[in-house]
C-alpha cells in the first residue's frame, strides 16, 4: 500500500487506509473498444480443447522452444490464445485468427520469468517484439540458442562430424539382436533393480508390476506387458487380471510383480 507524505512535516502521514488514486485510466476506465479478454467473451472452452490436443500429442507438437528439456514447460496454445485475446475485439473470429498468420508489429511482449521461452516463442510467431528474462542463466542460454539464426551449411557440417565420431559410439550402445537373430536398433532400455535371493542366490528383477506402458487415449485399454518367463514384451489389455504371453504362452497376473514395498519373492 503506498504511503502518504505529510505536507507540513515531510514524514509519513499517520492517516492509514488506501490512498485514493485519481485518473480515468487508474480507475479502470479505458478509451476505445475493449479487448476480447476484457469483454468477458474469451473462449476458455475452445482454448481448453486446443490445449488438450496439444498436451496429448507432444510427439507431434515440437516447436523450437521445446528443443531443450525444461521443468513445467507450458502449452504454446494457451499463450497464443492469451496474446490473441489481448489484441482481438469482441465479435472477432477467434479460431480463425488462431490458425491464421498474424502480424502484431506494434505489440511488445516482455516475460521476466521466461523459463523455456514458450511466451517468447509464441509472441514471436505472432509478429510481436518479444523480450525475455530469467534469473536462471541456463534458461536464458537455452532460449537464446534455440531462437538464434544459424548457418544451415555449417550446422549440417557439425552434425555430420558428430554423427561420424561420438554418434558411432552411441549407436553401438543401442544395437541388439531380435528373437529371430536379426540385427536391430534399440528404441528403449527399461532398467530394473535386482536383489539376490537369500535361498538360491539367483538375482531377481524387482518389478512392482509387469505393465510398463499404457495407451492414454480415451477409451483405449491397451497396455504393454513384460513377460517374466521369456522376457519379451507384448500387448494386452488392462481389463484382464490374467495375461497370456503371445510368445511363450506363459500366463500370469501382470499387475503383481516380484516386489512390493520392502519385500520381494524369488
Amino acid at each position: 500500500m503506498p504511503s502518504r507524505r505529510c505536507r507540513r512535516k515531510g514524514g509519513p502521514c499517520r492517516r492509514r487506509g488506501p490512498v485514493k488514486l485519481q485518473g480515468a485510466a487508474i480507475r479502470g476506465k479505458t478509451s476505445g473498444p475493449k479487448t476480447l479478454i476484457e469483454s468477458g467473451e474469451f473462449p476458455i472452452g475452445e482454448i481448453s480443447k486446443l490445449a488438450l490436443k496439444e498436451s496429448w500429442r507432444k510427439e507431434v507438437n515440437r516447436p523450437v522452444y521445446h528443443v531443450h528439456k525444461w521443468w513445467a514447460t507450458r502449452l504454446g496454445s494457451v499463450f497464443r490464445s492469451i496474446l490473441l485475446g489481448c489484441n482481438l475485439k469482441p465479435g472477432d473470429d477467434f479460431l480463425g485468427n488462431f490458425y491464421a498468420s498474424n502480424e502484431y508489429r506494434d505489440m511488445i511482449v516482455f516475460d521476466p520469468f521466461m523459463g523455456s521461452g514458450t511466451t517468447i516463442g509464441e509472441a514471436h510467431r505472432l509478429g510481436c517484439t518479444s523480450i525475455g528474462r530469467d534469473i536462471n542463466p541456463i534458461a536464458c542460454e537455452s532460449v537464446r540458442v534455440a531462437m538464434k539464426r544459424y548457418d544451415r551449411a555449417r550446422l549440417t557440417e557439425i552434425l555430420d562430424e558428430l554423427h561420424d565420431s561420438v554418434g558411432k559410439k552411441i549407436r553401438g550402445m543401442y544395437s541388439s539382436v531380435d528373437a529371430d537373430g536379426n540385427e536391430c536398433d534399440v528404441l528403449y532400455y527399461f532398467w530394473a533393480s535386482q536383489a539376490p535371493c537369500p535361498g538360491c542366490g539367483t538375482y531377481v528383477d524387482l518389478f512392482t508390476s509387469y505393465v510398463f506402458g499404457k495407451n492414454h487415449a480415451r477409451g483405449n485399454s491397451d497396455v504393454r506387458i513384460y513377460c517374466p518367463e521369456c522376457k519379451r514384451p507384448f500387448t494386452g489389455t488392462s481389463e484382464k487380471k490374467i495375461a497370456e504371453c503371445v510368445h511363450c504362452g506363459n500366463t500370469f497376473d501382470p499387475c503383481k510383480g516380484t516386489a512390493k514395498g520392502p519385500r520381494a519373492r524369488c
